[in-house]
């Protein structure tokens, strides 16, 4: 089935006047347009203007949930095009937020969010002989720039055999900062072990629902979480399992408001090659709470909704404490994120805890912001510390809109400690 739409005349193709005798075919004032958004091809002929967002007057109508109802806007300049945002959710591009973007050359922005939005790709159409100049210019430059990388290279390389005679000349002078020889990790890092094992207890979280304003247009979503104990017994956010939970709309904006679904899907993490395993179970909710934005889920049969046959043993992750987190203690954050496509591989990133913040309706050090990277599939996954124990729960992204810096928020596991208490009793 072909992707393409024309939505507006093509390069040469006549003007009718009235009567439908042929017009005066309109000057071109700049090169066409291809715009590329959720796999279709749209063209255009300078010069247009090009809405794009979820409404469905927009010239281009998008159907990903992170995009805005009226999301962005292109204008023919002259010469050119220029790409207006006009969604509070954002534009980026490779990673910063933009406001208007002048581009004369193939352009690929992110729409509601810097990583892991949906794509729109702009690509200016010249002519042949424009296009054939640009590239031989291209090749130049990457002539000129290899050229100047091997240089650098062979710098690098005399410094390396000048710095080596100078540590043969030292002699067998090891005694400051030689180690132990030991082979292993510095002391304070999450040893090889430690993170195998929190591997192996997070896990990917799916289910199907759809927004509470339109019940018609059903999805599939996906989080992480992370099982406590052996049973299936498993920490998640309540934006993942319970979306409907009193508090999320608060904090989210009532446009986030989804429906519970009926059950979540919960796929192992398989250790051989760092992705999920199909979905194997299905499990529901047993504590939720919209302002703490965290729930707990039990495993209560397998994917197809059989009872269980046997006793679950499933590898689980010790519970730490973040009453004793400060700024610039080290955090390794887990989870399924989309940002590899469709979020079957599990991600680990590293940082540091930026801040310890209190949150004035949940309490003291109540969440952690940190700059390891977090991306929607994070959501409830798991925050650990050196030592390999539960610290956190990737919650959300916080951006001012004054400024491109994008951080990851934490909810501090001692913040939810009575909630898994609770579930724990519950399903004990």
């Amino acid at each position: 089935m072909d992707q393409t739409q024309v939505l507006a005349p093509r390069t040469g193709m006549q003007v009718r006047g009235p009567g439908g005798a042929p017009g005066p075919v309109a000057p071109r004032s700049g090169p066409d347009l291809l715009l590329i958004a959720e796999g279709r091809e749209y063209r255009f002929r300078h010069p247009a203007q090009v809405t794009i967002g979820r409404r469905t007057d927009s010239t281009v109508v998008l159907t990903d949930p992170a995009c805005s109802r009226q999301h962005g806007q292109v204008s023919a300049v002259p010469g050119g095009w220029v790409y207006t945002n006009a969604s509070g959710e954002g534009s980026f591009d490779d990673g910063r937020r933009i406001s208007t973007l002048r581009f004369d050359d193939r352009v690929v922005l992110r729409l509601g969010h810097p990583v892991a939005g949906p794509e729109l790709t702009l690509v200016p159409i010249l002519s042949a002989a424009e296009e054939e100049k640009r590239i031989a210019r291209r090749r130049l430059n990457k002539r000129l720039t290899i050229a100047g990388a091997a240089a650098a290279a062979l710098v690098l390389v005399l410094g390396i055999v000048v710095a080596g005679i100078a540590i043969s000349n030292r002699g067998d002078d090891t005694t400051a900062g030689g180690g132990n020889g030991s082979g292993g990790g510095s002391a304070g890092e999450l040893s090889p072990q430690a993170l195998e094992a929190a591997k192996a207890a997070t896990v990917k979280i799916s289910a199907e629902s759809y927004p509470l304003a339109d019940p018609s247009q059903r999805f599939a979503y996906g989080g992480s979480g992370s099982i406590l104990r052996a049973d299936g017994l498993i920490l998640t956010n309540a934006h993942v399992a319970a979306p409907e939970s009193p508090g999320l709309a608060e904090k989210y904006g009532p446009d986030s408001m989804i429906a519970n679904p009926e059950y979540v899907l919960i796929s192992l993490t398989d250790g051989a090659t760092d992705t999920s395993a199909p979905a194997e179970y299905r499990a529901r909710v047993v504590e939720a709470d919209g302002y703490l934005d965290v729930a707990v889920v039990q495993i209560y049969a397998d994917a197809e909704g059989n009872e269980l046959t046997e006793d679950l043993d499933l590898p689980t992750v010790p519970i730490g404490t973040s009453g004793d987190l400060r700024a610039g203690d080290d955090v390794t954050v887990l989870g399924f994120p989309g940002v590899a496509g469709s979020g079957d591989s599990i991600t680990v990133t590293t940082g540091v805890i930026s801040t310890v913040l209190d949150d004035p309706e949940l309490g003291p050090k109540s969440e952690l912001d940190t700059d390891a990277r977090i991306a929607p599939g994070n959501s409830g996954g798991m925050a650990v510390d050196n030592t390999g124990e539960l610290i956190g729960i990737p919650t959300s992204l916080y951006f001012d809109q004054s400024s491109p810096v994008t951080s990851g928020r934490i909810r501090s596991i001692d913040a939810v400690a009575d909630l898994i208490e609770d579930a724990e009793q519950a399903t004990s």
